[in-house]
């Protein structure tokens, strides 16, 4: 079954260049089907921050985004979907 995602695009802010893919991406809660999002500088050429997001979970399972004083890495541990009320 195909997802669809809907979302307002994101500004760029100058100098910023963006691409997107459709992969498999793993992390400590499982395996998922994911958009990779990667941002870059356009002059340095540096990451800005790149992300693994999940439709089916709705939320990114994945992310890497640069600082000044380095790059922080987060993964999704765990989720659970709330149960629907009968």
């Amino acid at each position: 079954m195909a997802a669809i995602w809907f979302k307002e695009p994101r500004t760029l802010l100058p100098g910023e260049t963006n691409t997107s893919s459709a992969c498999k991406s793993s992390s400590p809660a499982g395996t998922f089907r994911t958009f990779h999002v990667i941002c870059n500088n356009q002059r340095s050429k540096l990451l800005n921050f790149e992300l693994w997001y999940a439709p089916e979970v709705g939320h990114m399972v994945k992310e890497r985004t640069r600082f000044s004083y380095g790059i922080r890495e987060r993964e999704l541990t765990g989720f659970k979907f709330a149960e629907r009320p009968r």
